[in-house]
């Protein structure tokens, strides 16, 4: 018969329906976080105002190269705007903080606003975004493309779309 000692240091997790054997965390990891990384964040956003029946307006904005140090607080970063037609106004708020083994991770809350001013305060489509940067020397960047559309007046339309590149350096 065992003893309940011999039990306790050979214990073998399983889970799933596939008994998979699941090893026991080692509290000693070789991995020392730095503290912080910093967010290199490039992009453009390209903005519609229809206009029936004239033509629609469009308007591509370059969101230029920026830098923002990040650690484990999770915090806006970054801020960027771009207004088309006189009726659209597309914002975004970039949000980032640290990870497992010093991942970068960047939440981007993505607004759509139309009305009869481009500073009208009318939410008209909203989308939030998470990308995961791993820290990993040769696959440390990640690229995101999305549009938001006017869902609130099923007015398909007026949009934003955008697509930023996010890499993670030491």
């Amino acid at each position: 018969m065992r003893h309940l000692s011999e039990l306790l240091t050979t214990v073998r997790h399983f889970s799933g329906e596939r008994n998979e054997l699941i090893k026991p965390v080692n509290k000693d990891s070789p991995f020392k976080s730095a503290g912080h990384r910093t967010l290199h964040f490039t992009g453009n956003m390209t903005l519609r105002d229809s206009e029936w029946p004239q033509a629609d307006q469009v308007m591509t904005l370059q969101l230029g190269t920026h830098y923002a140090s990040v650690n484990m607080m999770h915090r806006k970063v970054m801020y960027f705007e771009g207004r088309c037609g006189g009726e659209v106004r597309l914002e975004m708020d970039v949000f980032a903080s640290l990870g497992v083994y010093d991942s970068i991770i960047v939440n981007l809350d993505v607004r759509l606003y139309e009305g009869t001013s481009d500073s009208t305060s009318d939410l008209d489509g909203r989308g939030n975004f998470t990308i995961v940067v791993p820290a990993t020397p040769g696959d440390h960047t990640r690229s995101l493309s999305a549009t938001v559309w006017n869902t609130e007046e099923n007015d398909y339309d007026d949009q934003g779309f955008f697509l930023v590149s996010v890499a993670n350096l030491p």
